[in-house]
């Protein structure tokens, strides 16, 4: 799954309700400073919450800096561009 994939998933809050690997998934692009948590806060399939990027500290997983010190400036930039909502394709290529 792309990182481009991923990041749709987790600002949508789809990363945390779809199949189990879909979740893990994207939670190990967010380890890695590959994706960061999404803009707004979701809870996921059990209730529990899932918090924003800005609610975690600065430089921990996660957060925009954290992303930034792993990918680069421009990396987390394009993630910033990616939309909140549920592309089609995210939803498609999951399943692949």
């Amino acid at each position: 799954m792309s990182h481009t994939t991923c990041q749709n998933l987790i600002n949508s809050g789809m990363a945390w309700k779809l199949e189990g690997h879909v979740g893990r998934t994207c939670m190990r692009a967010i380890e890695a400073g590959a994706c960061m948590l999404g803009p707004d806060a979701h809870h996921d399939y059990w209730g529990n919450l899932v918090p924003s990027r800005l609610m975690v500290q600065p430089g921990t997983k996660g957060s925009r800096e954290f992303v930034v010190e792993n990918f680069g400036e421009e990396h987390a930039l394009e993630l910033e561009l990616i939309p909140n909502e549920p592309m089609l394709e995210a939803l498609i290529s999951q399943e692949d």
